[in-house]
């Protein structure tokens, strides 16, 4: 796996400015070691890129904490933050009030958070999927899957088992007409407004994501407002492999995804290793955030 970590930091340096010298920086690194939308482009594209992206962030800043003002692109300034993409965020802005805005950038990645089966019971209420996937039911299909070797039996039993999770979850949220409670929602819209590392310090968190050659916000999911309907999760059958449920705020037209994912493979300790497919390690939920989005060209 290539380390694009060079390449990340080049690129949020030059989303503040001197588009030019953080271009000819990416150029120099190796073409396997850029993120994706860097690979096999030259100084020029880079830096239109960089700086399209950047006028993006702005005129989102400038839109929603400057409000019927005169302020233009030109105004708004950013700041590099930690050079470490585990701590803190990627960009600072800091507002006229001296309050600050944490923005953290992603190139190209498709998952926008990931959750554990805890955090998804507290989101939705309900323990299905946590009972169906429970450590007893996996050590058990361990066994039978070292004996066997049989994927196809292992996920026969293991859709089976999600099949009942699923119609116990749909029963569940149609008993409370498939909306979230509030506190819920409180739950849900603050994890997910997060960027995954307790120490972003701003007053305000804004997450972009780099789509195709422009960088498109699905913004800040906003606390409090509408209400978020879930949707029946289909079973599971030949056409329909993986578990997913869809939530949908119509006051703010933002859609959830949760998939229900195996990360890795389970290797045995005489060295067998199982596909993560067959549901035999720690399960979790990959969580997308899609909105109807206005893109700055």
């Amino acid at each position: 796996m290539p380390n694009v970590d060079s390449c990340v930091r080049e690129a949020e340096a030059g989303l503040c400015g001197d588009f030019k010298q953080h271009s000819l920086a990416i150029t120099r690194i190796n073409d396997n070691e850029r993120v994706l939308i860097f690979r096999g482009k030259e100084a020029q594209d880079i830096e239109f890129i960089l700086q399209t992206c950047s006028q993006t962030i702005k005129a989102h800043i400038i839109d929603r904490f400057y409000p019927n003002s005169n302020v233009s692109i030109n105004d708004i300034s950013l700041e590099h933050g930690s050079n470490n993409n585990k701590e803190g965020a990627d960009l600072i802005h800091i507002l006229p009030n001296k309050e600050r805005i944490d923005i953290e950038v992603k190139f190209g990645e498709k998952t926008d958070k990931n959750i554990g089966m805890d955090k998804f019971e507290k989101i939705f209420g309900s323990q299905a999927f946590s009972k169906a996937l429970s450590k007893e039911n996996r050590n058990k299909w361990r066994e039978l899957y070292c004996q066997e070797l049989d994927e196809q039996k292992q996920l026969d039993r293991l859709f089976s088992v999600l099949n009942v999770a699923i119609t116990e979850f749909n029963k569940y949220q149609e008993n409370r007409n498939y909306t979230l409670t509030k506190e819920e929602q409180k739950f849900m819209e603050d994890e997910l407004n997060t960027s995954g590392t307790s120490n972003t310090k701003g007053n305000y968190y804004l997450k972009f994501v780099l789509k195709g050659n422009n960088l498109s916000s699905f913004g800040h999911l906003t606390t409090g407002i509408g209400s978020w309907v879930i949707q029946s999760v289909k079973p599971l059958y030949s056409k329909v492999k993986r578990v997913n449920v869809f939530v949908k705020n119509y006051t703010t037209n933002i859609q959830i995804k949760y998939t229900l994912n195996w990360k890795n493979n389970y290797k045995y300790k005489n060295g067998l290793r199982a596909a993560a497919k067959l549901g035999l390690k720690t399960p979790n939920w990959n969580v997308w955030i899609t909105a109807e989005i206005q893109e700055i060209y």
